[in-house]
C-alpha cells in the first residue's frame, strides 16, 4: 500500500484530482489517499497559505498528487518560518511548496497516442525546467513610485545541477538528444551563463546529441515540426520556452483538430513566403490566435 498526499486545489482542481485517482486505481496500484490543504482553503481553515503540517505530511508520504491552486494576481508574499528561526519569502504558494520540498526541476512530458487525431503523428517530447532561480525566485523591489525592478538570478551551481538531471534523464530513458533553450543573444550574462554551463556538462555525456536554440526559433519550429525535438532544458522564467512550449506541443499533439492545425500551418507558411522573414514570436502569436479563434 502506497501512501499519497492529495491536494485537491481550487476551481477544477477537485475534478482533476478525482479523475487522476480513478486512473491510478484502474492500474491496480494500491494507494492510501491522504488529503491536505494548500492555498486559500488552508488560509480559511488554518490562517496559513502553506501550513507546516502540510509540508510535513508530504515529506512523510514522499508522494503528492496536487491539483491547480488559485494564485492571486499581485497577491501577498508567502513567508515560511523554519525551526532554526530563519525565514524565507516566496512570491506565491506554489513556488513555496516546490522549493520548501527541495524540488529543483520540473519534468513535463508531452506525447501523442495512437488513435488520437493530431497534427504530430509521433510526438514524444520532455521539457525539463530549472525551478529555483531566474525571476521566479521573486526578488523584486520598487524604484520610487513609477518603476519596479525584478532580479534575474542564474548561478553555475544550480544550472549544473539541473543540466546533470536533464542529461541523466536523457540517458536513463534511452533518449538521444538534449536541447537547451535560451535568450543568450539578449541576456548575455545570465542566459549566457546558463548556456555555457550546460555546454560544459554536455562534455561528460558524449553519447547524447547536444544543441541549443533561442526561444523564438524553438516556438516557431515546434509549431511547424514538433517531432524534431526530444528533451528540452530551460530556465523557469523562459515562459515561452517552458509553459508555452509545453502548451503548444500539447495543442499540436492532441487538443486541436487536424483540419484546424493543417489550415493554420498553411496560413503560417503563406505569411512566411510573402515576407521572406517573419519573426518567430509574431508567427507563434498569429498561429495561436488562429487556433484560439477556431
Amino acid at each position: 500500500m502506497h501512501r499519497v498526499t492529495v491536494i485537491r486545489g481550487d476551481g477544477v482542481g477537485p475534478e482533476i484530482a478525482d479523475a487522476a485517482i480513478r486512473v491510478i486505481e484502474a492500474t491496480g496500484v494500491k494507494c492510501e489517499w491522504e488529503e491536505a490543504l494548500l492555498g486559500g482553503q488552508a488560509l480559511s481553515k488554518y490562517g496559513d497559505l502553506l501550513p507546516g503540517h502540510t509540508l510535513n505530511q508530504i515529506r512523510a508520504t514522499k508522494v503528492a498528487l496536487k491539483s491547480p491552486v488559485f494564485i492571486e494576481k499581485m497577491g501577498s508574499k508567502v513567508v515560511i518560518s523554519h525551526d532554526d528561526l530563519t525565514q524565507r519569502i516566496y512570491s506565491n504558494v506554489n513556488t513555496a511548496l516546490k522549493l520548501e520540498l527541495g524540488a529543483y526541476v520540473n519534468v513535463r512530458p508531452v506525447r501523442t497516442f495512437e488513435g488520437v487525431s493530431s497534427h504530430a503523428r509521433k510526438l514524444d517530447v520532455v521539457v525539463i525546467r530549472e525551478l529555483t532561480e531566474d525571476i521566479y525566485s521573486g526578488y523584486e523591489h520598487n524604484i520610487g513610485d513609477d518603476a519596479a525592478e525584478a532580479i534575474k538570478i542564474t548561478t553555475r551551481k544550480a544550472t549544473e545541477r539541473a543540466a546533470r538531471f536533464a542529461f541523466d534523464y536523457t540517458v536513463t530513458n534511452r533518449r538521444k538528444r538534449l536541447s537547451v533553450i535560451h535568450k543568450a543573444n539578449v541576456l548575455q550574462l545570465t542566459d549566457g551563463l546558463f548556456l555555457r554551463t550546460t555546454r560544459q556538462v554536455a562534455n561528460d555525456y558524449p553519447g547524447i546529441v547536444f544543441d541549443d536554440a533561442m526561444v523564438d526559433s524553438c516556438v516557431y519550429h515546434l509549431a511547424c515540426n514538433p517531432e524534431g525535438w526530444d528533451v528540452i532544458s530551460c530556465q523557469i522564467s523562459m515562459v515561452t520556452s517552458s509553459r508555452i512550449c509545453a502548451q503548444v506541443w500539447s495543442a499540436v499533439s492532441a487538443w486541436l483538430p487536424e483540419r484546424i492545425t493543417a489550415t493554420a500551418l498553411q496560413s503560417l507558411k503563406r505569411l512566411t513566403a510573402r515576407r521572406r522573414i517573419l519573426p518567430a514570436r509574431t508567427a507563434s502569436i498569429r498561429l495561436l490566435s488562429f487556433w484560439r479563434a477556431q
